[in-house]
């Protein structure tokens, strides 16, 4: 599970659009994230 804080920093506006990135909805996962459902493959 991510942290409180990353999800939260994750939930704001980046400064520049490439630092923008997924993460899953329900477990808060950066990686392998499928975007069409906005879910991880775990």
């Amino acid at each position: 599970m991510a942290k409180t804080s990353m999800k939260l920093k994750q939930a704001r506006t980046p400064k520049f659009s490439t630092r923008a990135y997924t993460r899953c909805r329900l477990c808060g996962r950066p990686h392998s994230v499928l975007r069409k459902y906005g879910v991880c493959r775990i």
